[in-house]
């Protein structure tokens, strides 16, 4: 694995963009930047923090607002309490990216929260609305529908064009710094936009939660999974879980009525000791976070549930583990079909794109299976390397083919000597195509949160899918901080390998940095390009240290406020 010093800080998972493909094939990404924005978890008690970090990705100057809600009530319209806080954020430039910080200094405790981008102008007004607003959820509907699209009501903002700013991404922190009797842990998710709810099948809403555990050994890890309701009435909830072994094994729960913008928390329930998968219908549009939790108290691993548009026949993992360092790697496989089974073949490759070992197996529908790195003995030990799950179709004797049925893949890295974790989705294959922007939110250099000398990086690491026909890459990566554009680099990297930046090596940026990025593709190959961002603490962090999110992919594309021509590349 290459470590460019100089050259990067984080950057990307860039897909690249081919002017002419771009939007009319192009599926739904995930995640995806927009105007509203769920944070369907705050966790600020307990000696949590929640911090949120908000960029812009639009060409022009924002402003946010962030509404937060309560614990779950259990009610219904007119009687759910609606938001309780209102917060509202200063200007924010484009590429740059303002921080909320949610302590335990409320008089009621946020729980969820919604984002909305404001255009500045309307800023002041739309704000004081928003807080007038508070503790009446009729009101806060009148409010949000004045935001969307301006529907003459009696608002100080009120405007037939409605309030949206530009698009921004989002990554949510949850932090247990370990002040007092606390375990350290920290866990990081995407922000959920309206473009990733999905598509309602018939009038439901079904979404995809592929790695569920109850009280699994040998760590008893436990799963919770956080809904929060993304539409504009009340709803129930369904959630089915199925065990992995046995395709017909499966447990149902219900929530009689979720109000909009309301999260309530749900434990998986599998008969104990299981591992398997879940599926979450409902007749509006949510926003679902899911949290691995172990026994102890000391490990804290989150990823997000995808709704079933988001699927793909083919997922992209840019980095497992078997027995490097402590870390350990798992890949669970969720089939997406109700009716058929999926045969799935998982490649496990090296940097340089090459096939080490392959599995095929079985996934009956619905259901999920797990790979384990540390019992596949064709794997070397000591082994980095990257994951491609493809999804077959097939032919059984005296019946008719099957198409290859969408899947969704999760992957876990944990290290159970220093006890850090971290989960994160998989890239679908049609989001890593035709796109020439992605926006790192949250970008770190040797920032110490925490005591005893420990320090925080982030690492980055990017995956070139182009085939070897279509060549080598080169990218720009501009760095912001809350003022702008603070530097920029280029990078290349080869066809079908994996380049990992360390951002504690980057000279160019001065100690204790924090920022955010941007990373434009400049010339050579136009196939795509993933990147998972970590960070993990250094200094003898023996405790859960590690978090990561996947850069955020922008369809619109990105104009850099600078023109700098990358070595290589012709002028543009």
């Amino acid at each position: 694995m290459k470590i460019y010093t100089l050259t990067i800080i984080l950057a990307l998972f860039l897909g690249l963009m081919v002017g002419a493909h771009l939007a009319a094939d192009m599926a739904s990404a995930d995640p995806i930047p927009g105007q509203r924005v769920q944070v369907p978890v705050i966790w600020t008690t307990g000696g949590w923090e929640t911090e949120i970090q908000v960029q812009n990705v639009g060409a022009t100057t924002t402003r946010a607002v962030l509404l937060l809600w309560g614990p779950y009530s259990g009610e219904c319209e007119p009687n759910d309490p609606g938001p309780i806080i209102a917060q509202c954020s200063g200007n924010i430039r484009p590429g740059s990216a303002q921080a909320w910080m949610l302590r335990e200094v409320w008089p009621d405790d946020p729980m969820s929260g919604i984002i909305y981008s404001v255009d500045t102008e309307k800023a002041d007004e739309a704000c004081e609305a928003a807080r007038d607003a508070l503790g009446d959820s009729f009101d806060w509907r009148e409010w949000e529908k004045e935001w969307d699209n301006g529907t003459g009501l009696d608002l100080t903002f009120g405007d037939p064009d409605g309030a949206r700013g530009e698009s921004v991404a989002v990554t949510v922190t949850r932090f247990q710094l370990g002040g007092g009797s606390e375990i350290p842990r920290v866990s990081s998710y995407d922000g959920i936009t309206e473009e990733m709810e999905g598509i309602p099948d018939n009038g439901t809403y079904t979404y995809f939660v592929p790695l569920n555990f109850d009280t699994y050994n040998p760590s008893r890890w436990q799963t919770i999974i956080y809904i929060q309701n993304s539409g504009d009435t009340c709803t129930g909830v369904d959630i089915t879980f199925q065990q992995q072994e046995a395709c017909t094994e499966r447990y149902w729960e219900e929530i009689a009525s979720l109000a909009p913008g309301e999260t309530v928390a749900i434990l998986s329930t599998l008969g104990g000791d299981e591992v398997g998968s879940a599926w979450i219908r409902s007749s509006e549009p949510l926003g679902v976070i899911v949290d691995e939790e172990n026994a102890d108290g000391d490990a804290l691993m989150s990823y997000h549930g995808l709704p079933r548009d988001m699927g793909s026949i083919i997922n992209h993992a840019p980095v497992i583990y078997k027995d490097f360092e402590g870390w350990n790697s798992g890949v669970q496989v969720q089939n997406l079909s109700g009716t058929h089974r999926a045969k799935v073949k998982v490649y496990f490759l090296d940097n340089g794109g090459g096939i080490i070992t392959s599995i095929v197996d079985w996934i009956c529908p619905w259901g999920s299976r797990t790979y384990f790195l540390p019992v596949i003995a064709h794997l070397p030990e000591h082994y980095v390397g990257a994951v491609r799950v493809e999804s077959q179709a097939y032919l059984s004797p005296g019946a008719p083919s099957v198409e290859a049925p969408e899947v969704f893949s999760v992957v876990n890295l944990v290290n159970y000597l220093t006890r850090q974790a971290l989960s994160y989705n998989t890239f679908p294959e049609p989001e890593v195509q035709d796109v020439g922007a992605v926006a790192l939110p949250t970008l770190v250099k040797e920032v110490s949160p925490f005591v005893n000398g420990i320090t925080w990086s982030s690492e980055i690491l990017i995956q070139n899918l182009n085939p070897s026909y279509l060549g080598d890459v080169t990218v720009r990566i501009d760095f912001f901080d809350a003022n702008g554009l603070v530097e920029s680099v280029c990078q290349t990297i080869g066809p079908n390998s994996v380049d990992l930046v360390d951002m504690e090596r980057v000279g160019i940026l001065p100690p204790a940095w924090s920022g955010s990025g941007v990373v434009t593709w400049q010339c050579g190959g136009l196939w795509g390009i993933d990147v998972l961002v970590v960070e993990r603490a250094s200094g003898n962090p023996f405790s859960d240290l590690s978090k990561g999110y996947q850069g955020v992919p922008l369809l619109a594309g990105f104009t850099p406020p600078v023109d700098l021509q990358c070595p290589g590349c012709p002028e543009t």
